[in-house]
């Protein structure tokens, strides 16, 4: 028997975890390089037609891939801070995408603190804020307007491309420009009928038995009122991604209580950001929570620090059932 077939199906996974890692960071430190390189011509002085002729042969890296590098290079070249967590592959080019496009000379520290301490989805909602509060004009509010896209891949029939396309063009002749399908989907998705939630059960009852929770556990009651209140969305403030977990305001860990009041939905994203410390007014209704450049360090805080120790580094896939967060 070889040896890989030995392997405990725990000691397997493992190796795989482990190998995954030092993979993720060699590549991380070998796109770091890829500046210095193209800067060099190194590629040229050794036998290789391009940059990304190089990158794609030394370090399987697309050329899609390196442009992304190379601009996100130029736009940290007068920021040592990130450049640096950037040329050593301390943190992945995607992640530091994140913060290059707002970042300045004199919040370059303060970014890159935000870098080293925050998970990609914690960072990414930051950076909303921050554009969000943005004042008018400048870079910051171009960036603004961007729009983010998701890659979606799925196979569709014959006859649905064709309804597809017939509704495009129906579309198009209506409002007299041509049209994405992204805004054709967009169009079909306005017009279905969302569903309504009817709430069955007492808010004050649900209060009550969740005051009586001596558990962990997330009454019943307590769940429906919740989903009732936010529609199975993601509490945060302009956000309408689904919910995947209830976050307890004043963590559980120090309030062990399950008041409807204090329990807000929130998508995976959000549900990272906001373990990160950095919302003053948490108690209060989203509608009033507003983001802190720097947390304060009371309990919650130690608590979440404690979180993110614990935690894993992998985001957690996208379920339609929402379960109860850990503190």
């Amino acid at each position: 028997m070889s040896e890989i077939k030995a392997l405990t199906d725990r000691e397997l996974y493992e190796r795989c975890q482990q190998y995954g890692s030092q993979a993720r960071i060699w590549k991380q430190r070998f796109c770091g390089l890829l500046p210095e390189v193209a800067r060099r011509n190194l590629y040229h002085r050794k036998g290789f037609y391009s940059i990304y002729d190089f990158a794609a042969k030394v370090g399987g890296i697309g050329a899609e891939t390196v442009n992304k590098i190379l601009q996100i290079h130029k736009k940290l070249e007068n920021k040592p801070e990130l450049l640096n967590i950037f040329e050593t592959g301390q943190q992945g080019w995607s992640k530091i995408q994140e913060v290059a496009y707002i970042a300045t000379p004199e919040t370059d520290k303060d970014l890159a603190d935000k870098v080293n301490s925050l998970s990609k989805s914690a960072l990414s909602a930051y950076v909303h804020e921050i554009r969000e509060k943005s004042p008018p004009g400048g870079e910051l509010e171009n960036n603004q307007q961007i729009e983010q896209f998701h890659n979606m891949s799925f196979q569709v029939s014959d006859q649905v491309e064709k309804d597809l396309r017939i509704l495009k063009y129906q579309l198009e002749k209506d409002r007299g420009h041509q049209l994405m399908f992204n805004e054709v989907i967009r169009e079909l998705t306005l017009k279905t009928p969302q569903p309504q939630i009817i709430l069955k059960v007492c808010p004050e009852c649900a209060k009550k038995k969740g005051a009586e929770a001596k558990t962990r556990h997330m009454p019943a009651i307590v769940n429906k009122v919740i989903q009732a209140k936010y529609k199975n969305t993601c509490g945060f403030r302009g956000c309408n991604l689904p919910a995947t977990s209830l976050h307890h305001t004043a963590r559980y860990a120090l309030n062990p209580s399950h008041d409807p009041d204090g329990i807000v939905p929130l998508c995976d994203k959000h549900e990272r950001f906001v373990h990160s410390s950095l919302i003053l007014n948490e108690e209060d209704s989203p509608e009033a929570w507003e983001v802190t450049g720097e947390p304060e360090k009371n309990a919650k805080y130690f608590i979440d620090q404690k979180v993110q120790t614990f935690r894993s580094p992998r985001v957690l896939a996208e379920t339609s059932e929402i379960s109860g967060d850990d503190v």
